[in-house]
């Protein structure tokens, strides 16, 4: 990799919060939204590990996109203005909250569900969107493979074929699974802010080396390509996006551009007139 032209600029381990006190919600936070203005749009990625009673009750949300991927058991997606979606192992919830949302993320059935979830910023204009949430199913994941490698393309595009997940934020997101000696050269395109986030097995991305729980940030000013390496068995998620030179202001469940819109996001809460009209509905992918 040449260092003028794509830069890793740091590598780190996730944070692993203590379980809930009943046992039944563990995470690990690779970055949170404290790092919003450096990283933006991209906001927070966290791995989850919940099995009932816990979960993530309804609750609210305002101005950017939500990513949930399940690597195993099963996930009920409640959306207030819609259905119930159950996701399996493989398949995709892509939420953009727009002028805002009210949903809730619980495991389905008795076992432990293991996911990911990120947060990705919309720009000023698409903030006040009417919310949409669109479920991919795993058959519908386009998926590209390559001597020891399988990529997975939720959105963005490689290798000539296009994620179904429809990114306000143009984000690229790749769900990638590599053998143990494979290595998958990652073109990355001009300015670009993104991370590789491992999440089992251990990897070389160039001169660094990062395993399970371990996150690693890079930017591009040209185009350049990741050089990805297993040791050993791996799996691996890839988020990069041209970055939002837009104000962002994290409040809770909110993400807007001015204080003045957080405290209007919070007087239509009180008012009960959040999340209105209702969302959009979008049939499975």
């Amino acid at each position: 990799m040449s260092p003028t032209s794509l830069l890793v600029t740091r590598l780190e381990q996730a944070r692993m919060f203590p379980p809930r006190r009943d046992g039944t919600m563990r995470k690990r936070v690779a970055f949170g939204t404290e790092r919003a203005a450096e990283l933006n749009p991209l906001l927070s990625f966290v791995e989850d590990w919940m099995r009932a009673p816990g979960g993530y009750v309804e609750h609210m949300h305002k101005g950017f996109e939500t990513l949930t991927l399940v690597f195993e058991g099963q996930v009920a997606c409640v959306d207030a203005n819609g259905p119930q979606q159950v996701l399996d192992a493989g398949d995709v919830q892509w939420v953009n909250t727009g002028r805002g949302v009210m949903h809730a993320e619980m495991p389905e059935g008795e076992g432990e569900a293991h996911m990911i979830q990120v947060w990705l910023n919309l720009p000023a204009g698409q903030k006040l969107s009417v919310a949409s949430c669109s479920t991919i199913r795993a058959s519908s994941v386009p998926v590209v493979e390559k001597p020891g490698a399988t990529v997975r393309v939720i959105a963005g595009e490689f290798e000539g074929k296009a994620g179904v997940a429809q990114a306000g934020s143009q984000a690229r997101v790749l769900d990638v699974r590599l053998e143990a000696g494979a290595n998958l050269p990652l073109p990355i395109s001009s300015g670009q802010v993104g991370v590789v986030y491992v999440a089992q097995g251990d990897l070389v991305i160039g001169e660094h080396s990062a395993r399970a729980g371990f996150m690693v940030q890079f930017s591009s000013k040209l185009s350049d390509t990741l050089r990805l390496a297993a040791s050993e068995a791996t799996h691996l998620v890839v988020v990069s996006a041209p970055p939002l030179r837009e104000p962002v202001i994290v409040n809770g469940p909110f993400v807007m551009n001015t204080a003045a819109q957080i405290q209007e996001a919070y007087a239509e809460f009180r008012a009960g007139t959040f999340a209105a009209p209702p969302t959009e509905p979008a049939p499975d992918a």
